[in-house]
């Protein structure tokens, strides 16, 4: 018939039929989750630069904050404290600082040898492990080193930046 216009109504959901498509999507979800979780880790070298500051000194810690940039975490925050112990010729400090990247958190084991050279120079040599994390890097475990200069007439006090290049393998 021509100038009639049919239009299908579309009947509402009634309350029951709602509370049925929304359980149906919630447990979908829940299905699916455990997937996610058990995803197989991989490993992935770490290749960066680490960027810190001393953000405040005591005799036996220090507390620092910086920048994390290059593999396998982008760019991200690093805060930590470290606990100073003095030696024949220089430090030991060893720590427990985080990763903040932008799919969560890396928990970290540090250790570090502080040598004061005849030059006045400072070399900072040191090794990191992974120990849990959050979101995409949960569970996550590796290994790296890092080593540092910092020039002649140099010291580690508040203020002080100092620049370390990190390799190594993390698994997440």
């Amino acid at each position: 018939m021509r100038g009639i216009r049919w239009e299908a109504k579309r009947p509402a959901m009634s309350i029951g039929a709602t509370f049925l498509a929304l359980v149906a999507v919630i447990a979908f979800a829940a299905l699916a989750a455990p997937q996610v979780a058990s995803a197989k880790k991989k490993t992935h070298t770490v290749d960066a630069t680490v960027t810190l500051a001393i953000i405040e000194s005591s005799p036996t810690v220090n507390d620092f904050a910086g920048r994390f940039t290059g593999k396998p975490f982008g760019t991200a925050g690093l805060v930590g404290e470290v606990a100073l112990t003095s030696t024949p010729t220089g430090l030991i400090t060893e720590g427990r600082p985080v990763i903040y990247a932008k799919r969560g958190t890396v928990n970290l084991e540090t250790r570090n040898v502080v040598e004061f050279q005849p030059d006045g120079s400072i070399t900072l040599n040191g090794t990191a492990k992974a120990t849990g994390g959050t979101g995409k890097y949960k569970g996550a475990t590796g290994t790296s080193t890092f080593n540092g200069t910092l020039p002649p007439g140099s010291g580690l006090t508040v203020g002080t930046v100092v620049t370390f290049d990190v390799d190594g393998k993390a698994r997440y």
